[in-house]
C-alpha cells in the first residue's frame, strides 16, 4: 500500500510521500492484490485515520465488499492531505468513465412530470416556495433584473433583443410556469432535497452527500434489475438554457436501452466549488476532462434549442466539446426537439 499510509494494524509512522507512493495508480487503489477503482468511492477522514469504501455494488471484485479500508497517517496534516488527493482523484474517475441509464432518465422524467401533476397550475416560483426552496430560487435568479433593466433601457431594440426582454421578464416578474422549468432549476431540486437535504427541515447539513449524483445512486438497480450506473456510451452536450421537459424528451429519444450517458448533471459534482479543490475557474483541468471524457466514450450528442439561432454556439464550453468531439473522430449527432422538428 505504500510508505505513507499502512492499513491501522500496523504499528508504522509513515512519511510523506507522493499520491503513488501510497497506492495509488491514476484512478486505481492497489488492495488486497487487486487494482481496486476509485469511482464511487466513500472517504471519510478523523484525526490520522482516514478510510476509504468502494461500493461493492458497482465494483464486485473489491475483496472488502463495501467495507472501510482504513489507513493510518503521520499525523491529522498528512490525513487532510491524502484526503483531498484521494478526492480530487476519485472526482476525475467518477466524471471519468461512468454514465446514468436511459431507465434512470425515464424515471427522473417521471418525478418531474409527477411534481407537475401534484402542483397543476403553479410557477416555477411557487413551486420552490411549496418545497421550501424559495430563497434558493432568489439566488439562483436574482440577477436577472440587472440584465432586464439594461436591456430595456436600450433604445433601438432587435428583435432578439424583444425576445430575450421577454425572457428576463418572466424570470424577474416569476411568471415562468413550471412546465417550462428550466435545467438549472432541476439541478438545484436535485441538490438541495437529494444530496445536502432540504433547508426546511430541521435535520442539519449532510456534507458527506455534496458529491455528484451519480455517486448516490451508484448502488441502485432499475425494476429489471439494470444498473442506473454503468460504464458510459454516449456524452450528452447540453445547454442549461433549456426546459427539463424537452431535456428528458430528447435524451429518451435518442438514447438506446443499453445506453448509459454521461450528462454533467448527474456526473459532475454540483457541489464542487465549495468542497473540492478543482474549482469551476480552472480552465485547464475542464479542458483535459473533457477531451478525455470525448476521446474515452466516443460518441457525443448535442442537444440544439432554437435551431435557427442556436444557444448553444453561443457558450464557450458547448463549442469546446464540439472541438473535442471533432479532433477525437468521436461520433456527432445534433439532435433537437419535436417541437424544432416542426
Amino acid at each position: 500500500l505504500g510508505s505513507c499510509c499502512t492499513v491501522l494494524d500496523e504499528q508504522k509512522q509513515p512519511q510523506r510521500a507522493t499520491l503513488e507512493d501510497r497506492g495509488v495508480r491514476g484512478a486505481f487503489l492497489s488492495c488486497g492484490g487487486k487494482e481496486l477503482p476509485l469511482a464511487f468511492a466513500d472517504i471519510r477522514r478523523e484525526e490520522e485515520k482516514v478510510s476509504v469504501s468502494v461500493h461493492a455494488a458497482v465494483h464486485p471484485g473489491c475483496p472488502h465488499k463495501g467495507e472501510p479500508i482504513a489507513f493510518s497517517c503521520a499525523g491529522a496534516d498528512e490525513a487532510e492531505a491524502w484526503e483531498r488527493e484521494m478526492a480530487q482523484a476519485m472526482e476525475r474517475a467518477n466524471s471519468q468513465h461512468w454514465g446514468v441509464s436511459k431507465s434512470f432518465i425515464r424515471e427522473q422524467r417521471d418525478r418531474w412530470a409527477a411534481e407537475g401533476e401534484r402542483c397543476r397550475g403553479m410557477t416555477v416560483a411557487e413551486y420552490f416556495e411549496a418545497i421550501g426552496l424559495g430563497q434558493v430560487y432568489e439566488q439562483t435568479w436574482g440577477w436577472c433584473a440587472g440584465v432586464l433593466a439594461e436591456l430595456e433601457a436600450k433604445q433601438d431594440k432587435t428583435a432578439a433583443d424583444r425576445q430575450e426582454v421577454e425572457y428576463y421578464k418572466r424570470k424577474v416578474d416569476k411568471t415562468e410556469k413550471y412546465e417550462d422549468m428550466e435545467l438549472t432549476d432541476w439541478m438545484n431540486i436535485l441538490k438541495h432535497q437529494d444530496l445536502a437535504g432540504p433547508p426546511r427541515t430541521n435535520e442539519p447539513e449532510r456534507p458527506e452527500r455534496k458529491v455528484a449524483y451519480a455517486s448516490l445512486i451508484a448502488e441502485e438497480s432499475d425494476g429489471s434489475g439494470r444498473r442506473k450506473v454503468g460504464r458510459a456510451t454516449v456524452f450528452v452536450s447540453h445547454v442549461w438554457k433549456m426546459t427539463a421537459k424537452d431535456f428528458f424528451e430528447v435524451c429518451l429519444a435518442e438514447m438506446d436501452e443499453e445506453d448509459y450517458a454521461w450528462i454533467d448533471l448527474y456526473l459532475h459534482n454540483q457541489y464542487q466549488g465549495d468542497v473540492s479543490d478543482i474549482g469551476d475557474e480552472n480552465s485547464e483541468y475542464w479542458i483535459d476532462k473533457f477531451g478525455e471524457l470525448i476521446s474515452g466514450i466516443g460518441k457525443v450528442i448535442a442537444i440544439v434549442t432554437d435551431w435557427e439561432k442556436p444557444v448553444m454556439l453561443t457558450r464557450i464550453w458547448c463549442l469546446f466539446e464540439l472541438n473535442a468531439a471533432i479532433d477525437t473522430g468521436a461520433e456527432l449527432r445534433f439532435v433537437s426537439t419535436a417541437a424544432e422538428r416542426r
